[in-house]
């Protein structure tokens, strides 16, 4: 079972070292935009796993599963950047290509003025759940998808996220239940680990696809997964 605490230090200091580096960088540094793209989704990222974990504390469970399912868009979304540098990367051994990837995601936007237009976030997710993580993906874990699944139950309007957790039904009466079930606030609340875990995993092999590959090998063989 991953733990909150050790995921939320972990996650910190993956982000001060991003932030250190990204700070020693010059515009001659070829993965200078990747760096700060990926630091700019960890600073998003941070914003949200505090909030989430503060909404579930005082039982704001939708608003805690929002934000938790945007953590895992934030996860995927970084695994495409890293498949994209990969594929170009892989095949030329050269940083050539990693500026102009770097700007697809960091201008991709739905809005119709977009020099770049975002891929849809689910077409990420797909293709980021189908890799393996044996840590995340361990048979006591639900799949990413699966996890993403269960907190778009709560975020939309349906009968898991409306009728369910807030209304009761005694003797055919039906009443205000200011509570979700216990089996409801754990399963959400696991979730949080998970989607930490999947960003700061993520981030760092986004990274280490931007540089050579001795010293990518290096730092992949590094970073540590998280010990379920």
């Amino acid at each position: 079972m991953l733990k909150l605490d050790e995921e939320l230090e972990a996650f910190d200091r993956t982000l001060a070292e991003i932030k250190r580096v990204l700070a020693s960088l010059t515009p001659q540094d070829l993965n200078q935009k990747s760096i700060a793209w990926v630091f700019a989704i960890l600073k998003r990222s941070q914003d949200m796993i505090y909030t989430a974990d503060a909404s579930i504390k005082v039982g704001h469970y939708v608003s805690g599963c929002l934000l938790i399912r945007g953590l895992i868009e934030n996860a995927a979304i970084l695994n495409g950047f890293e498949r994209h540098c990969r594929q170009k990367l892989d095949c030329t051994e050269t940083n050539v290509y990693v500026d102009e990837i770097a700007m697809k995601f960091i201008l991709s936007s739905r809005a119709n003025t977009s020099r770049e237009q975002a891929v849809n976030i689910l077409t990420h997710l797909d293709k980021y759940a189908k890799e393996t993580n044996p840590s995340i993906r361990a048979s006591e874990h639900p799949s990413i998808r699966e996890t993403y699944d269960h907190l778009s139950n709560w975020c939309h309007p349906n009968f898991e996220g409306t009728f369910n957790p807030f209304v009761e039904i005694i003797d055919g009466q039906m009443r205000p239940n200011d509570k979700p079930s216990v089996l409801d606030t754990v399963s959400i609340s696991s979730c949080l680990p998970i989607s930490i875990a999947s960003v700061r995993i993520e981030s760092v092999k986004a990274i280490a696809a931007t540089l050579p590959s001795d010293i990518r090998q290096k730092i992949e063989a590094g970073y540590s997964n998280p010990q379920a």
